[in-house]
């Protein structure tokens, strides 16, 4: 063998001794830390929603509007004058909540009838009332805070057209139905 070659020979496993030399494998340490987080939940009011109805109440049903008085439709005639025979009458009563200091005023134009058609029929404007007792009269009343008002709406309707629903709305944009008797 000449000297090259056994310097290659000789050079080979230095090479190899340097570059296949693994570092010991270090040991992992693993870590558990534990933490304690308090959460404090406020509960954020939310509005109420608009109550949804399939259809509408069953007379005598009261429902409670957005401010907190109520409105009931207890029952409903036709022919309630003999000379007019489209007048047509509603008993309701509307209470005002207690909070409201003073008084609130109930009007009668919150009131109407519609028939199958949805063809409104509105409080009658004439001066004098049928033997429906007691009347809706004057129009607009005058209601203490925690008091109720109950009376006959007297409609202008229609004698030849059945009426289905009685219906209240108010300026804020509530629309309640009862269904009426066929």
């Amino acid at each position: 063998m000449n000297k090259r070659s056994l310097a290659l020979w000789l050079a080979i496993p230095a090479l190899l001794a340097g570059c296949s030399g693994t570092a010991a494998a270090s040991p992992t340490a693993t870590v558990t830390q534990t933490v304690t987080a308090t959460v404090t939940v406020t509960a954020t009011p939310t509005p109420s929603p608009t109550p949804t109805r399939s259809g509408p109440m069953a007379l005598g049903t009261t429902a409670t509007l957005a401010g907190g008085g109520t409105v009931t439709v207890f029952e409903h005639r036709k022919s309630v004058e003999p000379q007019d025979p489209n007048q047509e009458a509603i008993d309701i009563q509307a209470c005002v909540p207690s909070q409201v200091s003073g008084t609130a005023t109930v009007y009668e134009r919150s009131w109407s009838l519609r028939d199958g058609a949805n063809h409104s029929y509105n409080p009658a404007s004439t001066t004098w009332r049928p033997s429906v007792n007691p009347s809706f009269w004057p129009p607009e009343q005058q209601v203490k805070g925690g008091d109720c008002y109950r009376a006959w709406v007297i409609i202008e309707g229609s004698n030849a057209t059945p009426m289905t629903t009685a219906r209240y709305t108010d300026d804020k944009g509530t629309i309640l139905d009862w269904a009426l008797p066929q």
